[in-house]
């Protein structure tokens, strides 16, 4: 085979290149997740910054039942799927958004 034969790469880029390029997705999943852990973290450094707050936070803990934790961790769970829901949302919207 001969170089000449060979298309060139200008022609190659012209032919697979569209006119305008898509734009980049914002991805949302992580900055809802980011949201929602850094809510966690605060609410953590709140309850720990205080005395009064940590001994009332290990009070509460020691005085809950078996039945009220639970219904706590589901209540916690809930919430991680309900965020990972949301997040699935706005991607859902994006991806139809772009597609019109």
């Amino acid at each position: 085979m001969s170089d000449d034969t060979l298309p060139l790469a200008s022609e190659l880029l012209a032919e697979t290149e569209d006119p305008q390029p898509p734009r980049p997705r914002t991805r949302w999943a992580g900055i809802v997740w980011g949201l929602a852990f850094g809510a966690i973290a605060a609410g953590g450094i709140w309850l720990s910054s205080g005395l009064e707050r940590l001994e009332g936070l290990s009070t509460w803990l020691l005085d809950l039942g078996a039945g009220a934790a639970v219904g706590y961790g589901l209540l916690a769970i809930g919430g991680l799927l309900l965020v990972g829901g949301i997040a699935g949302l706005l991607r859902r919207a994006q991806v139809a958004t772009s597609r019109r």
